[in-house]
């Protein structure tokens, strides 16, 4: 830990007291913080854009074991004004103590944050506890601080929903598990009409605009190459560069991703004409629809009556890495928190397996903890978000919706012939230079 400052110096030795304590409540060695005595507990506010009902019953639990600490309470925000609303407030000094984090946010948000120091709680701990998607949080940067940037709670991997009754339609009888096969599959699922219009998709790939989760899919076939997008050590954007591959791994999904968009193909099966993805999949025309976990009671809500079910999504044949993309949400402690002790104590207090346990049986979503994924569950669908779980993977985005657009123009560049691959792809490299923060 390099050049504490002094404000930081006083608060190591409150914060940790207050993490070892919490840490031996989530070992079970005692209730809570309740047997403290004689300290006067401090409100604690928390922001996040995720439902307030999901927090309730969850929050109530934390203060109930932490009654004579802290009384922490959760600010539903819009998930769309979040970011901006966040920064306003955090730069005027009346933000939360403490704030939700995702992946896309660490660059943005993490000189906001108190980088907690690996003293208080080990890169290894850290490791240890949970999975490895979660390891987006650890800020390892050369010549900087070192240090956990958000404390993980939840994860939201992407699945391959698949329409049941369209697979059965032509005597197939279970989801593909790899990508060749996927391929084959949304030839035979696709339908045309007489005058080559699209009546019923197999996948929905090649497009941008009226794809949920584009830029996630996308991510995910580079990511299931071993490829990293953003070199976290540095900083530096490796993205588009074949390293010790012999293909280079942007290339390829590129040319694999838009193929499902060109008419000249045999994988032809997805047009910018069609519906939103996610509305043609619940309306029974689309047989793979990807999407987050968290997706699943939307879909029941728009159609009580499909028939479809989940699986982790396909492979490449042979390799040795088995990945998924995944949103892992985390909690972030406030610079400008009067009481950074007892709100990193809060922020640590999600990891209890308790509740943890009761937060992911609220959202049906599984745990971002190795010991709980190790349980299992006996629910079917919820095994197939754990095994999603443990595979996910993310990376540092500069901003969510700069790469958005990026990622839009490169796919579109190509798909309506302004670009060959090679230049879509190194025009994509060169706008992320751009965005990432200097350092």
């Amino acid at each position: 830990m390099n050049n504490l400052s002094s404000f930081q110096v006083v608060f190591t030795g409150i914060i940790m007291g207050l993490v070892v304590l919490a840490l031996l409540v989530f070992a079970g060695i005692i209730p809570g913080f309740s047997s403290i005595r004689g300290t006067n507990p401090v409100s604690l506010t928390m922001w996040g854009f995720l439902p307030e009902e999901n927090f309730t019953e969850t929050i109530g639990l934390v203060n109930g074991y932490n009654e004579e600490t802290f009384k922490l309470s959760y600010v539903e925000k819009s998930k769309e004004t979040y970011k901006e609303g966040l920064l306003d407030a955090l730069a005027s000094g009346a933000g939360p103590d403490i704030f939700m984090l995702t992946p896309d946010m660490v660059l943005e948000y993490r000189q906001k944050a108190y980088l907690i120091p690996f003293d208080i709680f080990s890169e290894r701990s850290f490791k240890d506890a949970f999975i490895d998607v979660a390891d987006i949080f650890l800020w390892k940067v050369e010549d900087m601080d070192s240090g956990i940037v958000a404390v993980p709670f939840l994860i939201d991997p992407v699945v391959m929903y698949w329409n049941k009754d369209i697979f059965n339609s032509i005597g197939l009888a279970r989801a593909p598990k790899f990508w060749d096969e996927f391929q084959s599959y949304s030839i035979s699922l696709t339908e045309k009409n007489v005058s080559g219009n699209i009546t019923r998709s197999g996948a929905a790939m090649g497009e941008y605009s009226n794809i949920r989760n584009a830029k996630d899919i996308f991510s995910m076939l580079v990511l299931q190459s071993g490829n990293k997008m953003i070199d976290p050590s540095n900083l530096d954007v490796v993205f588009g560069e074949k390293g010790d591959l012999v293909v280079e791994p942007v290339n390829s999904a590129l040319s694999f991703f838009t193929s499902f968009s060109n008419p000249s193909k045999v994988s032809y099966s997805w047009n910018r004409a069609l519906p939103d993805s996610r509305d043609f999949f619940s309306g029974g025309k689309l047989a793979v629809y990807f999407g987050y976990a968290s997706e699943y009671k939307d879909i029941v809500k728009q159609n009580p009556h499909l028939n479809f079910d989940i699986a982790v999504v396909p492979q490449t044949r042979d390799s040795s890495i088995q990945a998924t993309f995944g949103n892992v949400y985390a909690w972030a402690t406030s610079k400008n928190s009067l009481y950074i002790g007892p709100a990193i104590s809060a922020a640590f207090s999600f990891m209890g397996d308790d509740i943890m346990e009761g937060l992911n049986q609220g959202v049906f979503l599984p745990p971002v903890k190795r010991n709980l994924i190790d349980k299992g569950t006996k629910e079917p669908l919820l095994s197939v978000f754990y095994k999603s779980a443990v595979q996910a993977r993310s990376w540092l985005e500069p901003d969510s919706e700069s790469v958005s657009s990026i990622f839009k123009d490169m796919i579109e560049s190509v798909v309506y012939g302004r670009k060959n691959i090679s230049q879509a792809v190194s025009d994509a490299k060169r706008l992320l230079e751009a965005e990432m923060p200097s350092i």
